[in-house]
């Protein structure tokens, strides 16, 4: 098997607890190893690794080096004596076998589509984001939390009521990888209709991150580009009326509302007969 796979690195406060906290990933490609842990950014990541709980810092950033050091050789050697070269996928197992007590390396599978070697790293920081970071909701502040959450809860319920999530095709957490220029780019959609081929795409967007807005964008741009129209991109929103009163988030709607169609699940009926109104 050559496609990539993935491992997530977890750590465990209490043993007896089990509740393991997600730091990190590791990507193996073809041979290629890339990783990100919580730490690597400091300007951005610290505040989410000061919520993992953990006791003894260097150890932490010690298992972080032990485990790159590991990646970086060309083999490992087994307990048992039996030598696995990088090139085979048998590595990433071997890599998680080195895992102890709260600190571990858990395979989570291979990724869907063959990607490119030279692709390794920037599925390492895609997953990164999407594991780890949006793990850290529970540490924003209240009202970016429970925006989010509102904005996940009222798609789900909007997407099973129009009939949208039960079409041939139908597909969550959707990766493509896209042509942008002379380059092969790996989205990321919340949803999207696929049969032979993408034929639509859906993205929640919360317009108080501009981040996200931005990616959203982008990607739709792309995806229209080369296989559809505006007509099947669609752009999931929660607001509220005083939020589109707000200059910055009303901005990202009309940015939005310029490349897909915008549907406020916050209104549930509406946006309901908005999604079974889709050409799809």
């Amino acid at each position: 098997m050559n496609a990539a796979q993935f491992a997530i690195a977890k750590f465990i406060p209490d043993i007896k607890r089990m509740e393991p906290r997600n730091f990190g990933v590791v990507v193996w490609n073809q041979g290629d190893c890339a990783s990100r842990f919580l730490g690597d950014d400091k300007s951005s990541d610290l505040k989410f690794l000061s919520s993992l709980g953990i006791p003894d810092k260097i150890a932490y950033f010690e298992w972080i080096s032990y485990w790159r050091t590991l990646m970086s050789r060309p083999e490992m050697r087994l307990k048992t004596g039996e030598v696995v070269p990088r090139t085979e996928s048998a590595f990433m197992d071997a890599l998680c076998g080195t895992s102890l007590e709260n600190f571990l390396l858990t395979s989570t599978g291979f990724l869907a589509q063959r990607m490119a070697k030279s692709k390794t790293n920037e599925i390492a920081q895609s997953l990164f984001d999407e594991l780890v970071l949006t793990r850290g909701l529970e540490h924003k502040p209240a009202k970016d939390r429970d925006l989010s959450e509102a904005l996940r809860k009222e798609s789900n319920k909007a997407l099973d009521s129009s009939g949208l999530s039960s079409v041939p095709g139908f597909r969550r957490a959707y990766d493509w990888l896209c042509p942008v220029g002379d380059t092969l780019q790996h989205f990321k959609f919340h949803f999207a209709i696929h049969k032979t081929k993408p034929e639509a795409v859906i993205q929640k967007v919360n317009l108080h991150r501009q981040s996200t807005v931005n990616d959203a964008a982008f990607m739709f741009n792309a995806m229209q580009s080369k296989y559809f129209g505006k007509d099947r991109c669609a752009t999931l929103i929660f607001a509220e009326e005083a939020d589109l009163k707000n200059d910055s988030v009303y901005q990202s709607f009309k940015l939005m509302s310029s490349i897909s169609s915008v549907i406020n699940v916050a209104d549930h009926d509406a946006a309901v007969n908005q999604l079974s109104s889709l050409p799809l």
